[in-house]
């Protein structure tokens, strides 16, 4: 079958060959342009080589070739020849530039200078020049090169292409200035007023930005390019009450000479506007009455039905968006649409990486910042993503959103300053929004600002009454300072439901010593609420006074049917199990399988936890299983970093008969630093001493 098969392809290859032999050079290129149209390239190029091959001195047979070639290596052969045999043209220098396998970007550099020298004079200027610097992050040189061809020739083309190189040098005023000092001359062109107003636009300078387009209007250089700018930076800003007649005259019927990508990008814009203020039945209305476009309608038709699938919020809608994205580069509103959608779908990178991609007039917009810094810092720069807030909030603009992630960011990174700074000024923006003093509040707290918490929380319990939170937060707050008595006066006086109460009252009394007290309260508390974390307070209390059996009770309980669906957590149902197990272990008088079970599975559901192991190993050592004790400690490396369970190896060593080994475990023990432990130091160095002597002396 595969040889048939093989032979089957081999027939073709042979067919298409002799379909070539005998036509020329020109013929064969002709067959491989109608190859290309019709989109197939594999076929096309062989159709070229052909015509390369048939006649090699043919610059123009060796490009063709070049540009549908298999593979890099092919294409940058091809390309050399069609440059070697004399096609030192732009394009052909561009492209040998590209195929190059210099990986190194000042060796691409140095290759590309070298072939500029080959370039005709006509191609070779000072400003194709500028811009291969440009390109390879020479912006000095590009800068160079342009002002001195604009001094000379006074040319206003130049004028954007100097200010770009003056903005990659970090100049960005003085790239302004020359702008301005462009237009005073009546020099700039559309392309060099667009800069100009997105230079504004990144300084936060919106009412130079109007200034612009304003002027843009009454003159012949308001085109099609510059009237969807305006209504793109106007849309952005969230102004498109003002954008929206601009834009309904560039898609009406009565603009017939708009081109169809533009009419297609102004609807866009339209659709996003009424979208931002949640009119979606309108969007819907809008995508209806959509006419088929004659020149982008299979694209358009696509990009359609992104919209209303992302309107709908269908799970689909993200691919369907990054699809229709593809087909119109450089246009915004998709580019944005879909990086929300990423978002949801944790393509945190993704989306920061489409952020980043978007036109500078939507790129810094006050509505975008906040989402795309959002980004960022979901993507893992959390740096990058306070320094793109923090340069508009240093121009003055803020917004809510980019307030509170500059707020939460600068927590997240120890910036407590900056992080209170924040919620200040939002509190004062927004001073009758109960969420934000609640998120002061919590602010306070996570600052270990405790006193100033108790202020905020005494505060909005007064304002606010009838929100049982802020009375309970006092009180939890009380706890925290451990005014316990205060607690127990304001818990009596207080409004609040004895079911809420009572597990204050309890931890209070804990607090003041009152065991007999706190356990009548927990009781309570456990008896209104069977909450797992109030009945693991309780069996604790009842440990304390050796009422090992309620103890016990309140463990199995907890551990019954319900175990899994009250924590659904792997470390607090091992807790459980390594409590019951320390507690049946201590009342003593009780057959240990029971314990020693409970203990062994806590110790498989966290094995890296230091106290579940010491429960673990001491009922091992309850149970006189020495050998199972040490083959336990001696494979796990936390255990020899601490001295208490280095003592229980040695006890269990000793137990087996080896006294050397017991010895050595205990001179260990001696070498463990203070700080590195986590368990209660089971003897003291000067006990540790004395086990050491005693095992030295005995026989």
């Amino acid at each position: 079958m595969i040889r048939s098969r093989m032979k089957a392809i081999s027939g073709i290859a042979l067919l298409f060959c002799s379909c070539l032999i005998g036509k020329s050079a020109e013929e064969a290129f002709e067959k491989g342009v109608r190859l290309a149209q019709e989109g197939n390239v594999k076929q096309s190029f062989k159709a070229f080589r052909y015509a390369a091959r048939k006649s090699p001195d043919s610059a123009r047979y060796h490009f063709a070739a070049a540009q549908t070639s298999p593979d890099q290596n092919t294409a940058f052969m091809y390309t050399k020849y069609a440059w070697e045999k004399g096609l030192k043209s732009r394009m052909v220098f561009l492209a040998l530039i590209k195929r190059s396998f210099h990986v190194d970007k000042e060796k691409k550099l140095e290759y590309a200078l070298s072939l500029f020298g080959e370039l005709p004079d006509s191609v070779a200027t000072p400003v194709f020049k500028g811009e291969l610097f440009y390109e390879f992050g020479k912006a000095d040189s590009a800068y160079a090169l342009w002002n001195a061809e604009f001094r000379a020739t006074r040319q206003g083309y130049l004028c954007p292409k100097i200010a770009q190189a003056l903005v990659r040098q970090g100049k960005t005023e003085e790239a302004i200035d020359f702008l301005n000092q462009c237009r005073d001359e009546k020099l700039l062109d559309a392309e060099g007023y667009g800069s100009l107003a997105s230079l504004y636009a990144t300084q936060y300078n919106f009412s130079e930005v109007d200034r612009l387009f304003g002027e843009l209007a009454k003159s012949n250089l308001y085109n099609d390019q510059l009237r969807l700018e305006n209504a793109t930076y106007l849309v952005f800003n969230g102004r498109f009450k003002e954008a929206e007649p601009l834009i309904t005259r560039q898609i009406g019927p009565g603009s017939p000479f708009v081109k169809a990508l533009f009419r297609l990008r102004f609807r866009l814009l339209l659709m996003y506007g009424e979208l931002m203020q949640g009119h979606f039945e309108r969007v819907d209305t809008l995508l209806a009455a959509v006419p088929p476009d004659t020149v982008l309608n299979e694209k358009a038709s696509e990009l359609y039905k992104a919209l209303r699938a992302y309107c709908k919020n269908d799970t689909g809608a993200f691919e369907m968006l990054r699809r229709a994205r593809g087909n119109i580069p450089a246009e915004p509103v998709t580019a944005v649409l879909t990086a929300r959608a990423a978002l949801p779908l944790k393509k945190y990178r993704e989306a920061a990486a489409i952020y980043r991609q978007l036109p500078i007039m939507v790129l810094w917009s006050p509505q975008i910042v906040a989402e795309r810094a959002r980004a960022v810092s979901l993507a893992g720069n959390d740096d990058e993503a306070l320094k793109i807030i923090s340069y508009m909030h240093q121009k003055r603009i803020f917004s809510r959103h980019s307030l509170e992630l500059f707020r939460n960011l600068a927590l997240k990174k120890d910036l407590i300053d900056k992080s209170e700074a924040a919620q200040k000024f939002l509190e004062e923006r927004y001073s009758n929004d109960i969420g934000l003093k609640w998120k002061g509040l919590l602010l306070a707290i996570k600052n270990e600002k405790i006193d100033s918490a108790l202020t905020i929380a005494r505060q909005l319990s007064t304002v606010y009454p009838d929100d049982e939170r802020f009375s309970l937060t006092v009180l939890t707050l009380l706890l925290m300072k451990r005014e316990y008595r205060q607690v127990l006066t304001e818990v009596q006086n207080s409004s609040l439901p004895p079911r809420k109460l009572k597990p204050i009252e309890a931890a209070a009394w804990k607090g003041t010593g009152d065991t007999a007290r706190a356990i009548e309260a927990y009781e309570c508390a456990v008896k209104d609420r069977k909450e797992p974390l109030l009945m693991m307070q309780l069996a604790e209390m009842y440990f304390q006074t050796k009422s090992y059996e309620k103890a016990i009770g309140l463990y199995t309980h907890l551990l019954g049917d319900t175990a899994d669906s009250l924590f659904g957590d792997s470390l607090k149902v091992a807790v459980l199990l390594n409590n019951n197990a320390w507690t049946m272990m201590t009342a003593g008088g009780q057959d240990l399988k029971p314990a020693l079970a409970m203990a062994k599975k806590a110790y498989e559901l966290v094995p890296q936890n230091v106290h579940i192991l010491d429960t673990y190993v001491s009922i091992l050592l309850e149970a006189k299983k020495y050998k199972e004790c040490i083959a336990l400690l001696e494979t796990n490396n936390s255990a020899l970093t601490q001295k208490r369970l280095l003592c229980h190896l040695s006890r269990a060593w000793e137990k087996r008969g080896d006294r050397n080994k017991s010895k050595r475990y205990l001179e260990d023990a001696l070498k463990v630093k203070k700080e590195d432990q986590k368990l209660a130091v089971l003897l003291s160095d000067e006990e540790i001493n004395g086990e050491i002597i005693r095992l030295s002396e005995e026989k």
